[in-house]
């Protein structure tokens, strides 16, 4: 299963089906422990309440995982250079370009080295 796959499942679900939410299942086996990441649905069952897995993520990085239990409690995500405005930029210091150097804007001779 894909993440496209995924957030097809994610944005289909609606919540009377039950409320979707990223389990993280620790499991031990001698001194070592490993963590699971599953997404599951909750169903009632009469007074009892069942989980039922939707999709195995634990090989998706960490991130991921964070974006996706985020989605799925409703927070609205943006892409990086969306959330922000640039009003004004800031002149570099000592006048240089960027591509050049601080020296190149003095006037300075450009430094070469020699090879030995």
């Amino acid at each position: 299963m894909t993440l496209i796959d995924l957030y097809a499942i994610v944005c289909n679900v609606t919540r009377t089906v039950g409320a979707m939410h990223v389990a993280k299942i620790s499991r031990r086996h001698g001194d070592r422990e490993y963590d699971s990441y599953l997404v599951r649905r909750s169903i009632r069952e009469g007074r009892r309440v069942r989980h039922e897995t939707i999709a195995n993520v634990s090989r998706l990085p960490l991130e991921a995982i964070e974006a996706l239990t985020l989605a799925l409690k409703g927070v609205a995500l943006v892409p990086a250079g969306e959330a922000f405005e640039i009003v004004r930029a800031q002149a570099r210091p000592c006048g240089g370009r960027a591509d050049r150097g601080p020296a190149a804007g003095r006037g300075a001779p450009a430094r070469s080295r020699a090879l030995a």
